[in-house]
This record gives C-alpha cells, sequence and structure tokens, in this order.
C-alpha cells in the first residue's frame, strides 16, 4: 500500500489499504523478532523502522477511512476505530487513542453523530 491509499476514495478501498499495511506491519514485527532472537543489530533496526512506517500508513489509512464512513459503513467505521485505538496505544499515544486531547484521534466524524437515532 502507497501513502496515498492508490487514490482510493471509498471507505472499503481505503480499509483494505490499512488492512494491508497491518498485514505488511505483522509480517515485519515477526522479521524484528527473528532479528532480535540472532542478535542481528542491523536487522533490528531495520525491522523497527519498517513497523512504524508501515503503522504510520495504517494510521493514515484508518483516518482517512473513518472520514469516508458512510451510513452503511457502521461495521467497518467500528472495526476502524478499534484498529486505530490499539495502533495509538501500541506508540503510546493514549490521549490520541481515547481523543482527549481536542485532537481528531477517534472522534471522527463527531463520535456519536455517525450512529443511527432510535425514536424515543
Amino acid at each position: 500500500p502507497d501513502e496515498n491509499d492508490g487514490g482510493a476514495a471509498t471507505f472499503a478501498a481505503v480499509m483494505d489499504s490499512a488492512r494491508q499495511s497491518l498485514a505488511v506491519m505483522k509480517v515485519r514485527q515477526a522479521e524484528l523478532t527473528q532479528a532480535e532472537a540472532a542478535g542481528n543489530e542491523s536487522a533490528i533496526e531495520a525491522a523497527k523502522t519498517e513497523v512504524t512506517t508501515e503503522r504510520s500508513k495504517a494510521i493514515t489509512s484508518l483516518r482517512k477511512a473513518m472520514a469516508l464512513a458512510g451510513p452503511d459503513d457502521l461495521e467497518g467505521l467500528n472495526q476502524a476505530r478499534s484498529l486505530l485505538a490499539y495502533l495509538f496505544y501500541v506508540e503510546h499515544r493514549f490521549h490520541d487513542a481515547i481523543g482527549r486531547d481536542g485532537s481528531r484521534g477517534l472522534r471522527s466524524r463527531d463520535s456519536l453523530d455517525c450512529y443511527p437515532r432510535w425514536p424515543s
């Protein structure tokens, strides 16, 4: 996946890009674990850089997907929010994960405004 999500303009396409980044991140994380076990410092640094790069791409894609979500994408939107919270947690960006610092964080689409309103 590239940084621009291949010009994707739909929620599903951008979520696919995020999933690809997450899959690559998982592979790089396994490579990091192997490099650490082998004590290969250059491989450790390379793998750490690649993990960080893919995590950043996934965060960018998930934020973009959340902005593109429509009323029929609620399940995917919840998945995007969960994944984004996890990635922020991994990066120790706790305020972003809970959306309290005024950033878009997980409050994209005005929080619960994207959910259908039930009649009273």
